[in-house]
């Protein structure tokens, strides 16, 4: 699937995203959906890796999809009173699934795209809630 489109269906899968009417509520409805999606994807990449055992995908699912989570609701914790942060830490939690991307490439591991995709679409939800909580700092 393009790119585009899976951003497209991404964002259309949460409503209150078309509803929210400042950045703060615009960002808080990303770093929930990022929050939501990085937690499917750690639970799919640990089911995946159930049968298909491997380092690389074991410090997915233990490591960085935690660290992503993690760093999702700090987030969403410090949104309104540092932004800044927030900002910082959007962008961070998204970089941990990307980190991810690059140790099954480095790794050479034959997965199957939804790993890949969901990876993706976690990386996008950081880059856009790290955008919209910079929107704050203006």
């Amino acid at each position: 699937m393009r790119m585009r489109e899976s951003c497209q269906r991404l964002l259309k899968s949460n409503p209150e995203l078309a509803s929210a009417k400042n950045y703060v509520d615009l960002a808080n409805s990303l770093l929930d959906l990022g929050i939501r999606k990085a937690t499917d994807g750690q639970v799919y990449i640990s089911n995946f890796n159930k049968k298909n055992q491997h380092r690389a995908l074991q410090r997915c699912a233990t490591t960085l999809y935690p660290e992503s989570i993690q760093l999702f609701k700090k987030a969403k914790a410090n949104l309104v009173k540092d932004p800044k942060a927030a900002n910082s830490d959007a962008l961070d939690a998204g970089l941990r699934t990307h980190e991810c991307t690059t140790v099954i490439v480095f790794d050479n591991i034959n997965v199957p795209g939804t790993i890949v995709d969901i990876n993706n679409n976690v990386f996008f939800l950081g880059e856009i809630a790290s955008y919209a909580a910079s929107m704050l700092l203006k």
